[in-house]
């Protein structure tokens, strides 16, 4: 059971080290408070950065709202 458990901790941290900043635009929409429309529909007009893998699979790029947000404030 050990060996298990190690190699579950193992695997958690390697999907750590390797996770976007990407959040589905459902995720999104909830933490921020939104629809899943009103996000979708932002998305579509280009307001917020997205990322797009494997055809209709849209994800919204936190680090990259960030450094948009960055910018706005500093300008």
């Amino acid at each position: 059971m050990g060996a298990i458990e190690n190699l579950d901790q193992l695997h958690q941290a390697s999907l750590a080290a390797v996770q976007l900043p990407l959040l589905t635009r459902e995720r999104f929409a909830d933490l921020v408070g939104l629809t899943h429309a009103t996000v979708f529909s932002m998305c579509d007009r280009g307001y917020l950065p997205t990322l797009h893998l494997g055809g209709r699979r849209v994800f919204v790029n936190m680090e990259a709202l960030r450094a948009m947000c960055a910018d706005k404030v500093l300008s």
